[in-house]
């Protein structure tokens, strides 16, 4: 079982590294910590448990998980890398990764949607030990682990081929492996988060977000000498390099899909564009800040009584608090309901794009809503 009372009782003792304080404890060798075998255990139970339920069996292509599909077909086929003409992330990664799982019976929906299942495990203990490594109670890595793997986004998206979960399983790696180094400055998990980053960076473009986050974490802490400016550019390099070399690959031998710059550029004309970044932004911005507090709620119902019980901490605890009620009364005015949206993500029909033609094109409400208990109108 979970131990719910594994709290925290005292401070690391701290040492010096180019005079900024680092806990010493988190410079011991890399160790499991304390009951996880036994925690990742009764995560994975529940989670296996709840796929018996769901039953994600059947050969067909789910949103548009089809696509992705036909490049793993032809790769199995023909031995060549072409992505479909609509694709917008360089999916290598992805691809030999649903390849892999289906060599020993063939092309299947079914293969790739247990491959992704596979990754979406992964996450779910990745996110355990990352949380257990910054924090030693149990129980908030648990929950925070749960959080994620249940989703209702998250979890939908686990049982399709899209690029989603194959890309969250390497970042949350890179992720744990450069945090592990900035505790430890091991020379390991800085090859492992290099490798993880880079699987990342060639699933979806956004991979790059860790390794800039990483070399700023770094310069932070260890300051700009020389040794520590290489260490936290080198990753951000590599993968930054392998994008563009793949990228002129894929143009040079005529596999770029035709859509594949159409979001970068669809950045750089709202950037060049003062009317339309600032509302863009605070779109988005807003949206997205709702739903972080939306799905990180079981974590925050954890932290923040903890939060409020610090002398220090209750300015910050009644400032979040006051944001939240701020921000719960413009979405119940803008939206005139509790539940954020964004577009095809979160819809009164449930989760994910309407793809049938008569609601999508033609608009006709055909598909019953979850109705006012939910909070839609």
């Amino acid at each position: 079982m979970i131990d719910v009372a594994s709290q925290p009782d005292r401070v690391p003792a701290m040492s010096m590294v180019n005079g900024r304080p680092v806990a010493a404890e988190a410079r011991l060798p890399a160790r499991i910590p304390k009951g996880a075998i036994r925690d990742m255990l009764l995560l994975a139970s529940i989670w296996v448990a709840s796929l018996f339920v769901v039953n994600p069996l059947g050969d067909f292509p789910l949103n548009d998980d089809w696509s992705f599909g036909l490049a793993v077909k032809h790769l199995l086929q023909t031995g060549d890398f072409r992505p479909a003409g609509w694709t917008s992330m360089p999916l290598i990664t992805q691809t030999l990764w649903g390849a892999l799982f289906c060599l020993p019976g063939g092309f299947s929906f079914n293969a790739l949607r247990f491959s992704t299942l596979v990754l979406s495990l992964c996450s779910l203990l990745t996110v355990y030990l990352l949380v257990r490594q910054v924090h030693p109670w149990r129980l908030l890595a648990a929950i925070a682990a749960l959080t994620v793997a249940f989703n209702p986004i998250y979890y939908a998206l686990s049982n399709t081929f899209m690029t989603d979960v194959p890309f969250t399983a390497p970042l949350l790696a890179a992720a744990f492996f450069f945090s592990r180094y900035l505790q430890g400055d091991s020379d390991f998990a800085l090859l492992c988060g290099l490798a993880c980053a880079l699987a990342a960076t060639l699933c979806r473009q956004l991979g790059l977000a860790v390794p800039m986050a990483f070399a700023v974490c770094l310069l932070w802490n260890r300051g700009l000498a020389g040794r520590w400016v290489i260490r936290a550019l080198v990753p951000l390099a590599v993968c930054l390099g392998a994008l563009l070399t793949f990228q002129h690959w894929l143009k040079g031998t005529g596999r770029l899909p035709a859509l594949y710059s159409l979001q970068n550029g669809e950045l750089l004309s709202a950037l060049c564009t003062p009317k339309r970044l600032v509302p863009g932004l605070a779109k988005h911005i807003g949206t997205a800040l709702l739903y972080l507090g939306w799905f990180s709620l079981p974590v925050m119902v954890l932290v923040l009584p903890a939060a409020a019980a610090v002398r220090r901490g209750r300015r910050v605890f009644m400032i979040a608090g006051g944001v939240f009620i701020l921000c719960s009364i413009i979405v119940l005015v803008l939206t005139r309901g509790p539940m954020p949206t964004a577009g095809n993500i979160v819809l009164a029909q449930g989760i994910g794009p309407l793809s049938l033609r008569d609601v999508h094109i033609l608009n006709l409400p055909h598909v019953p809503t979850w109705g006012r208990a939910s909070g839609w109108r």
